[in-house]
């Protein structure tokens, strides 16, 4: 339930600035919308629009998360982004760091990721009967975690994906993306495929 407040909490944010942004505001005593000001901020390409807006709050469905996460993702440079999260599912909570390359300064740009997760459980004595996501279950606990009902897996991913920037207009700094990650527990060398969709506001 945290996780779902904290998802729904940065949600009603992120529309909040778009909101805001659309405020008039005075300069030299006329009236002067803050969505025209953003416009200072309209790139030309994704390499501008990273080098432009280098921090972005976001929303993450599947995939390294679990089912859902919040996001904040840096553009370290016009190629080079990082992002952490902190999501997971009604069955667990979830950790994420991520190193994404951009290939392309397109505004559809393809990249590769890789990372580290972190899945984790308290105890509760009630054994496990499934998870959600059910490959967890099936393909990284073992038999004594799910009788315990608790857990904690350290997995490491990689990721091949493409985002969409807005560059310009009023939805400007608006992204979404797809991806596809290859989870992997690097102690019983055990893997599975997932997916996500992830979507931003960057700032």
């Amino acid at each position: 339930m945290k996780t779902q407040k904290l998802a729904l909490l940065l949600l009603i944010l992120i529309f909040s600035v778009q909101a805001q942004s659309a405020i008039l505001v005075e300069d030299g005593g006329k009236p002067v919308s803050r969505t025209s000001q953003s416009y200072s901020k309209e790139a030309v390409d994704g390499d501008s629009f990273r080098s432009l807006r280098r921090a972005g709050l976001g929303l993450s469905l599947s995939g390294p998360v679990g089912s859902f996460g919040a996001l904040l993702d840096l553009n370290f440079s016009s190629r080079w982004a990082g992002s952490l999260a902190y999501g997971g599912s009604l069955d667990f909570q979830s950790v994420v760091v991520q190193a994404k390359h951009y290939f392309t300064s397109t505004r559809f740009a393809p990249y590769f990721g890789f990372g580290y997760t972190r899945w984790f459980k308290k105890k509760s004595g009630v054994a496990l009967e499934d998870t959600t996501p059910s490959y967890l279950f099936t393909e990284f606990l073992s038999d004594e975690q799910k009788s315990e009902g608790g857990f904690a897996e350290n997995l490491l991913f990689s990721s091949i994906g493409v985002q969409f920037f807005q560059t310009k207009g009023e939805w400007a700094g608006y992204s979404f993306g797809l991806e596809v990650n290859l989870l992997m527990d690097p102690v019983d060398l055990v893997v599975a495929p997932t997916g996500a969709f992830n979507m931003f506001y960057y700032f």
